[in-house]
């Protein structure tokens, strides 16, 4: 039998890699991309995403536990540093408005009409935005990043 300490320990990294892997997709870092499952391939593919934006420089370092197989065969002192390291992922994602992804992704979510009304933006604005044609004014921008995560939660 599998002790309880092990399996909320496993839990709690389980939501937290299903969080990070929300968060991914939500700022629109794995356009088109269909994860089915979150394992070792579909892990180095978000953390491939978030080292090509910068987000995390030293990530595959970090989760290189998770990389190499299950979740629930980490020792304690693992799975708390691997915990850790997805915190922080999930946390760096959390402060940065990235409009440049993001739109791309809420769109696909609310369609222009709608998501042009989220922020207070007209349709004109959101397709300039967008099309990076515009750069996303600081205060929409943080609106939008609020309506991304929101959309996560």
């Amino acid at each position: 039998m599998v002790p309880k300490a092990c399996l909320t320990r496993t839990w709690r990294l389980s939501k937290g890699l299903m969080t990070l892997l929300a968060r991914v997709l939500a700022t629109g870092f794995l356009p088109c991309e269909r994860i089915t499952s979150l394992n070792p391939a579909s892990l180095k593919r978000v953390i491939a995403a978030l080292r090509e934006q910068r987000l995390a420089i030293r990530a595959s370092f970090d989760v290189a536990a998770l990389l190499k197989g299950p979740r629930g065969n980490l020792d304690k002192l693992t799975a708390e540093r691997m915990e850790a390291a997805v915190a922080q992922l999930v946390h760096t994602l959390g402060q940065s408005p990235l409009p440049a992804s993001e739109w791309a992704a809420m769109r696909a979510v609310f369609g222009d009409e709608s998501l042009a009304r989220l922020p207070g933006i007209s349709q004109a604005s959101l397709r300039r935005c967008a099309s990076r044609g515009r750069q996303t004014p600081q205060a929409v921008a943080e609106r939008q990043h609020w309506i991304a995560r929101v959309v996560v939660t």
